[in-house]
């Protein structure tokens, strides 16, 4: 709101010197100058906003990149604990089989 009301008067104060119309009184220069200011200080914040939502998007991304590497990792690991499952199923019935094989002889 502050920084539509700074343009608005800048414009106007623009407008009105450069047209010939009038000459600001120091009153309406000391209100150009006040909403000169505001506008400045409102588009410093809006800068530093923009660079905090540029470092926080920067951070999302990087947790997500963590977040996509771990599960990766959690992946891997699941398919390497069931392969061992597997192979150690397939040695106890082989053992199983080699002894039941001995006992018949």
């Amino acid at each position: 709101m502050a920084t539509k009301t700074a343009i608005t008067a800048f414009v106007l104060g623009a407008g009105m010197l450069l047209g010939g119309c009038a000459t600001l009184t120091p009153e309406d220069q000391a209100k150009l100058d006040k909403a000169l200011a505001a506008a400045d200080t409102a588009s410093k914040a809006a800068s530093q906003a923009q660079m905090d939502a540029d470092k926080a998007r920067m951070e999302a991304k990087k947790a997500k990149d963590e977040a996509a590497l771990a599960w990766t990792t959690a992946e891997k690991a699941k398919w390497e604990a069931q392969k061992a499952r597997e192979e150690a199923n397939s040695s106890a019935e082989k053992s199983k089989r080699m002894f039941e094989h001995s006992l018949h002889k």
